[in-house]
């Protein structure tokens, strides 16, 4: 494990500390109620199965319980501190003060009302990642240093008791700021820094490392992978436990730590014996049933690929996700304040007029790993989720609210056998 260092030390690793303060913007009553009314009257005329008649997901779509946020992870924590559950891990862009601070902004409700640039200036002008308990939508922990890191991704380690989140030090506001802790955004480019890893044990307290993936690039995800007299490791890739997906599936990387540190060891794998399986924003899953890894990925509409070897790469038949008139029913069976958190973030402007700004559905990631530590017999959840965003992606030039929402879904079976039911 990467040696943890005092905030003013050198080296590849830091002991982080947290800001648990959850706080957020007041709520603008004044306007909120007339459009919360309109809320309300198009929710009543939207298909409570949701979905494009043409298009079946095999889940349900619950619906939204944020304005627009960046990459989010689900993820069950098995406790017992904090308690066990389920959890997400955000990607937080921009903030309302950002609006302000740019005033040529297109839109000045496309950001998240509950960045912690609210109550914290530190965290002023700049992305960063935080947790939040998924049932009550409470802020677990933000993520102090990684004020000015984005593209997120997050992976239990159920073997070691550990939350991996991989991200790179791209400040999502786009500038050239300061990161109050590193690494110098003059010496990173565009993200031209490599990928970091930060690791915890209570969610609480966070180490930073920067890994040695020969990549420079936005998205990575990783997943656990469990080979098998059954299914063994593939002839074309070295030994693993781990694997880590990149931007448009170029590189692949591969880890075999006994001790599960992901912060070093990486095998960046030419593209002759990895490849492929990924659009933009990739999420990659191991399924030990089948021997397969199966990848969601896709910034219009999400695709579901598979494959035995990480060459030849599979297509399930149909869209995992795409646009649908339940992207914006209203998720409170599932996080409890997502009418408030629809309210704050000015969305309820926005989801009467859906139709002008709900053009894509990007950025999605799966919950729960049903064949390891998420197990129901562990108390793990027998059900599955899929998060993403739903949105115009700043092209579709909507400005009378946010240009978009998070959706939650959630699937009546375990991921496995959700992800094997598309093939």
């Amino acid at each position: 494990m990467a040696m943890a260092l005092a905030l003013l030390g050198v080296g590849l690793g830091l002991s982080i500390a947290t800001d648990h303060h959850q706080g957020g913007p007041p709520t603008q009553s004044g306007a909120v109620l007339p459009a919360l009314q309109l809320l309300h009257h198009h929710v009543a005329r939207v298909n409570a199965s949701g979905g494009d008649p043409t298009w079946t997901p095999h889940f349900d779509i619950i619906g939204a319980y944020e304005g627009p946020i960046c990459e989010t992870t689900p993820f069950w924590w098995p406790g017992p501190s904090p308690q066990r559950g389920m959890y997400l891990m955000e990607c937080v862009c921009k903030g309302p003060i950002d609006a302000k601070m740019h005033p040529n902004s297109k839109n000045p409700y496309g950001y998240t009302w509950s960045h912690a640039e609210i109550w914290n200036t530190m965290y002023l002008g700049h992305s960063y990642i935080r947790i939040r308990d998924l049932a009550t939508g409470a802020i677990v922990a933000n993520i102090s240093h990684s004020i000015g890191f984005g593209f997120g991704a997050a992976f239990v380690d159920y073997d070691h008791g550990t939350l991996w989140i991989s991200a790179t030090p791209y400040d999502r506001q786009h500038n050239n700021s300061t990161r109050p802790f590193g690494p110098p955004s003059t010496n990173c480019g565009h993200w031209g820094c490599g990928v970091y890893v930060f690791n915890s044990s209570d969610l609480v307290s966070w180490t930073r490392a920067k890994t040695d993936v020969n990549y420079s690039g936005p998205n990575t995800d990783i997943a656990r992978v469990y080979s098998s007299p059954q299914h063994p490791v593939p002839p074309n890739l070295p030994p693993h436990r781990y694997v880590m997906a990149t931007e448009m599936g170029q590189p692949w990387a591969v880890n075999n730590n006994l001790d599960g540190d992901l912060s070093h060891g990486w095998i960046t794998l030419p593209t002759s014996n990895a490849s492929g399986g990924a659009h933009a924003c990739p999420s990659v899953r191991y399924l030990p049933s089948d021997g397969y890894y199966y990848t969601v990925s896709g910034g219009h509409t999400v695709a579901l690929q598979r494959s035995r070897d990480l060459l030849v790469w599979e297509s399930a038949s149909e869209v995992f996700i795409q646009p649908s008139p339940a992207d914006v029913l209203v998720a409170t069976s599932v996080m409890a304040t997502s009418q408030s958190n629809l309210e704050v973030s000015h969305a309820v402007q926005s989801i009467p007029l859906q139709r002008q700004w709900d053009h894509d559905s990007n950025d999605a990631d799966l919950c729960c790993e049903a064949w390891g530590g998420a197990s129901t017999a562990k108390g793990g959840p027998s059900t599955s989720y899929v998060i993403w965003g739903a949105d115009g992606q700043g092209s579709s030039g909507f400005v009378a609210g946010p240009e978009g929402v998070a959706v939650v879904a959630v699937g009546n079976v375990t991921l496995d056998k959700l992800l094997q039911s598309y093939f």
